[in-house]
């Protein structure tokens, strides 16, 4: 069904009816045509990289440890003392099950392997 069928149907079901109650009804629709949408995605997600929408029991979730280098302090004056770390990372993604894009939802700080400077 496209726009101008649409269109026509609804005119034709609200044409005799009063300015007020018309526009009652289309208020209506909208909520309805609403309702209907959530429950057609209801338990469904979107995936944005290949433009498919999947039931939520295939999203597949993994976890995994990465190691990321952190800024830890940032000297006010040059730039010059600034302080970094390498930080361990538990993170977990969200995975499409068609395209395998994953998506960071989590990450927790596990511990501080090392710190350095950047001094001059």
């Amino acid at each position: 069904m496209n726009k101008a069928v649409f269109k026509k149907y609804v005119k034709s079901y609200i044409i005799n009816l009063p300015t007020e109650k018309q526009l009652s009804l289309l208020d209506k629709m909208i909520g309805i045509i609403k309702l209907m949408k959530a429950e057609v995605t209801k338990n469904k997600i979107f995936c944005h990289n290949c433009k498919n929408w999947f039931d939520m029991s295939k999203l597949i979730i993994s976890s995994q440890k990465e190691i990321r280098e952190v800024l830890t302090f940032t000297d006010a004056g040059y730039g010059d003392y600034n302080e970094y770390a390498d930080v361990e990372y538990k993170v977990t993604y969200e995975e499409c099950p068609f395209c395998h894009n994953k998506k960071e939802v989590y990450n927790s700080q596990i511990r501080t392997i090392n710190e350095w400077s950047t001094q001059r």
